[in-house]
């Protein structure tokens, strides 16, 4: 049964998708990269990361990893995903560029 966020109503499409995510173990993320992934590319491109694809893939492992967890976050699915993309891009900002390089 999937996760039920008091603080959204039961239309939501965006909060549909966690739902989707949470209920199903997190197996197939192609709903939630088509929902989010234009919004999570936007903020890595923010960053200036050489490979802003790399850290959106980060980033949605993040969302996988923590989706069953947003619920009780009370915060909109769009915000959760959102702060779930800036912490990993914040992480990975600290990270040197030449790390594994040399």
């Amino acid at each position: 049964m999937p996760a039920q966020n008091a603080n959204r109503p039961h239309h939501d499409p965006c909060a549909a998708v966690l739902d989707q995510l949470a209920s199903g173990g997190g197996r197939d993320l192609r709903p939630c990269i088509q929902m989010y992934g234009g919004l999570l590319l936007t903020l890595a491109h923010r960053y200036a990361f050489p490979d802003p694809e790399e850290a959106l893939y980060l980033a949605f492992l993040d969302v996988r990893a923590g989706c069953s967890s947003w619920p009780s976050s009370h915060l909109s699915a769009r915000t959760w995903v959102l702060g779930i993309g800036k912490r990993c891009y914040d992480r990975l900002a600290l990270v040197p560029a030449d790390v594994g390089g040399r």
